[in-house]
């Protein structure tokens, strides 16, 4: 009801959060043992992947050099001298993945 008393029914709508929407790559496989692929759609700009373990520390920061048009870059990263656990990927301004190494 408004201030006059006055009321209006409108349509339900269904509203749907997708926590990943942003995040436009994908990591596989997971858990990974030697190495694992990136892909990313959509990157367009320079940018980064980061590597860091459990405790927060970086262990690599991959460079993404920048691409003329609507794209999807794909890469395979070495992680052979990893430890086995648990890492996380991220690529800023587009989120953040778990993965495994084995």
């Amino acid at each position: 009801t408004d201030f006059d008393g006055e009321f209006v029914y409108t349509e339900i709508r269904a509203v749907r959060l997708n926590k990943n929407a942003d995040q436009n790559f994908v990591v596989f496989p997971n858990p990974a043992n030697e190495q694992f692929s990136i892909v990313i759609e959509g990157q367009t700009e320079a940018g980064q992947i980061m590597i860091s373990d459990i405790s927060g520390k970086m262990i690599r920061n991959l460079q993404l050099n920048a691409q003329d048009d609507y794209s999807v870059f794909e890469s395979r990263v070495d992680i052979s001298d990893l430890n086995p656990g648990m890492y996380f990927v991220t690529v800023p301004g587009r989120g953040t993945s778990r993965l495994i190494k084995q």
